[in-house]
């Protein structure tokens, strides 16, 4: 054997040990691994804002520094500082650490988002309240697409805030639903505050609400219309009318984030997807049969295949484009708020009639059940599968979550503090708009 072989067995014997010696990660170990890269990381992050509140706090206590040092430096000179000199200590100053924060709150969102995704991509609970529609082609990928649709949206929302929604997306689909029979009820700010006060049944459909738009004064839907969430087209469907219990013209001032914006498509027409790519022949013979009131049987296969046609579908989208429920503001200003004679709460009632934002609540039925018309009387309570009708009153106790846009949250959550309610979650409605975006990245 010439020197020349001999190197290339030496070579060849090398690369043979080398590869021995690399580990072939399976897909479960690549992710722990970065998992656990993802903690090292997170580790080195101290002192991070979390949240936007965070984000606020600081830039106030920077703010009340600033103006300290301002008064300290101009009395000493004895004469106050140019506009110039006060700009730029107040970019030194204010400026530059709330941007600094800001960039470790994003840098922290952002890795959360990522591990998130890897702790949950197997989870089917995870999958199944994101994607309820199915999620066979869901990978880590379909998240990373979604964030970077969100990210180059033409939307006036910073950068940041959209990362930390949806995170904070993520971080509510991936929780263990804590509310042991929910039920979901949408509606406005208005009948929220009013409801705080006097509990919630059908009753405030009277002057708010689908009832109240398609009822006279002296009618009232006396149930409560519901949503049992175990159905996939159900949260699209308290979304909707949530939307439809506030004002159209009014809804951009207060979602920050639209999904039918970014997407493309309108509520009404996910959720006639959903509902049609959802429904079994015989449930689609059951909704006939209650839309025509007729009976099961009087229902034949091409009443069924004219009920599904492409016609019948665009319908209903059409049905819900053209709808609005936000309350009645000449019924309650005039006989509703005269009779109210806390002066706080009438000026709060009266401005949310005036500004509805959309709301969906969540509340606890568990041994209130008998007051469901599927249970009292055995049957659906309605043509939508899981919409169903409550004969009672929930009071403030049974709320376990309000879902309203961010930038209301405070609002709400003053509202409930007045009240001395504790332990509701505050949720902003985006998280669903976020949801939907992530949706449409397959």
């Amino acid at each position: 054997m010439n020197n020349t072989e001999h190197k290339a067995k030496q070579v060849e014997s090398k690369a043979e040990n080398t590869n021995v010696e690399v580990e072939e990660l399976s897909p479960t170990k690549e992710r722990l691994r970065r998992i656990e890269s993802i903690d090292h990381q997170l580790n080195g992050l101290v002192d991070v804002p979390k949240s936007k509140v965070e984000i606020e706090e600081i830039q106030n206590i920077k703010e009340v520094e600033y103006t300290t040092e301002l008064d300290k430096l101009e009395a000493g000179l004895g004469q106050p500082l140019s506009e110039e000199v006060r700009d730029k200590i107040h970019k030194n100053m204010v400026n530059s650490p709330t941007e600094k924060a800001e960039e470790k709150g994003e840098q922290y969102d952002r890795l959360m988002i990522e591990k998130i995704v890897l702790e949950n991509i197997e989870n089917p609970d995870f999958k199944n309240r994101v994607f309820p529609l199915g999620s066979e082609n869901v990978t880590q990928k379909t998240f990373q697409n979604g964030l970077d649709k969100l990210l180059d949206a033409d939307i006036a929302l910073p950068k940041a805030d959209r990362i930390r929604l949806f995170k904070q997306t993520l971080e509510y689909y991936s929780s263990p639903v804590m509310t042991e029979k929910p039920l979901w009820h949408s509606t406005s700010s208005y009948t929220l505050r009013k409801c705080l006060e006097d509990g919630l049944s059908g009753g405030h459909g009277k002057f708010s609400g689908e009832a109240g738009s398609t009822n006279s004064s002296d009618q009232t839907q006396k149930g409560l219309s519901v949503s049992h969430p175990n159905y996939p087209s159900a949260e699209t469907f308290q979304q909707l009318f949530a939307r439809l219990s506030a004002k159209k013209k009014g809804l951009a001032n207060y979602l920050e984030i639209d999904s039918e914006k970014i997407t493309g498509k309108t509520l009404p027409e996910v959720f006639v997807a959903e509902l049609f790519n959802t429904t079994s022949h015989e449930e689609m013979r059951e909704i006939l049969a209650k839309r025509m009131k007729m009976k099961t049987d009087q229902i034949d296969d091409e009443m069924i295949k004219k009920g599904i046609s492409e016609e019948a579908q665009k319908a209903w989208i059409d049905y819900f484009n053209k709808q609005e429920y936000p309350p009645i503001k000449e019924e309650i200003e005039g006989k509703i708020l005269p009779t109210i004679s806390n002066e706080k709460l009438r000026q709060e009632l009266q401005f949310e009639v005036n500004h509805p934002f959309p709301c969906m609540i969540t509340l606890e039925s568990s041994g209130k059940e008998q007051h469901l018309t599927s249970v009292s009387r055995g049957e659906k309570a309605t043509h939508i599968p899981f919409e169903d009708f409550y004969w009672d009153t929930f009071q403030g106790e049974d709320i376990r979550e309000i879902r309203v846009p961010e930038n209301q949250t405070k609002k709400v959550s003053g509202w409930l503090e007045e009240k001395g309610l504790v332990g509701i979650k505050i949720v902003p409605l985006e998280i669903f708009e976020i949801k939907r975006v992530i949706q449409n990245s397959i």
